[in-house]
């Protein structure tokens, strides 16, 4: 139930990765060459997609770009809204490791492999007895119809839920000679947009973490499920029309993983010529003070 689950914390994790990095780690978009064209950034990626920043990147061969289109109008505007927040745009699944030696040499891994956004409602090959028995036909075939369904949000009315968190605790340190005291302070905030009801049970376990879905019965888990699918994908809308402009340019960066092909759709900034939409390789931070382009896999 995982992966299904974690869902809406996916995007979250795309688009919100890209702006927390630290201050020397910048999108293997735009280490190297200065940003000055949109190819810039695809050159870039080519020249930074080596052994050192990507450690399985032999994992990968034809590596390459194209452009595919201007987004003229508002049509094309919404059938990329729609492509990037349904189930056929290629994510991507991460694993990390830094180690640093006692003289303070860290060696760092970055494990990158393709995926796709609920590919387990596609194929339960390999899943728990359990979990596939939750995804019913029924389920699927509902869940699917959401995933590939086109949304026009601009003439759609949303219901939205807006949640703040605060939380204030008094820290006391005691010493041997004086206590020493201070504030801790936690805030967090949730904004969700749906174009049916927002449940209680949606607010209770995604938002707000009272409950656990383990304690709704199969039948208002999976109504719960499709409800989440749903507004991922809402809000995964929203999330475009704050980034992308008609206007912008769209590449398709083209590779092949352990033999099976990707298209990855890319829409670059006609204003500051930069990657705005990549649900694949956006939120890829690199240091920006390695030396990055060295074994390049071709």
């Amino acid at each position: 139930m995982g992966k299904l689950i974690n869902g809406i914390i996916l995007i979250a994790i795309v688009c919100c990765f890209y702006g927390r990095a630290k201050a020397q780690n910048k999108s293997i978009y735009e280490i190297g060459d200065s940003i000055s064209c949109c190819e810039t950034n695809f050159e870039n990626l080519i020249h930074n997609w080596t052994t050192i920043n990507i450690t399985n990147a032999c994992e990968y061969r034809d590596l390459g770009y194209s452009f595919v289109e201007t987004i003229t109008d508002s049509v094309r505007y919404n059938y990329y809204r729609n492509y990037f927040s349904g189930a056929e745009s290629v994510y991507s699944s991460t694993s990390s490791h830094t180690e640093e030696d006692t003289e303070g040499h860290k060696t760092s891994e970055l494990y990158i492999w393709p995926n796709f956004l609920h590919s387990e409602i596609y194929d339960t090959r390999g899943y728990p007895e359990k979990f596939r028995m939750l995804l019913s036909e029924d389920f699927r075939q509902k869940a699917k119809n959401i995933l590939i369904r086109d949304f026009n949000i601009d003439t759609m009315k949303l219901n939205y839920y807006s949640y703040e968190y605060n939380k204030k605790d008094t820290i006391i340190e005691l010493g041997p000679s004086f206590n020493s005291f201070g504030i801790n302070k936690y805030s967090s905030s949730s904004k969700v947009a749906s174009p049916d009801s927002i449940s209680k049970n949606y607010i209770d376990i995604f938002i707000k973490g009272k409950r656990k879905i383990e304690e709704l019965s199969t039948k208002e888990t999976r109504y719960l499920l499709l409800e989440q699918i749903l507004i991922e994908r809402i809000n995964a809308q929203l999330i475009f029309n704050g980034q992308v402009r008609i206007g912008d340019k769209v590449y398709v960066v083209k590779f092949r993983h352990r033999g099976r092909p990707y298209l990855n759709y890319v829409i670059c900034s006609a204003e500051s010529k930069k990657v705005v939409m990549d649900s694949f390789l956006k939120g890829v931070m690199l240091d920006s003070k390695k030396d990055n382009r060295q074994l390049i896999i071709k």
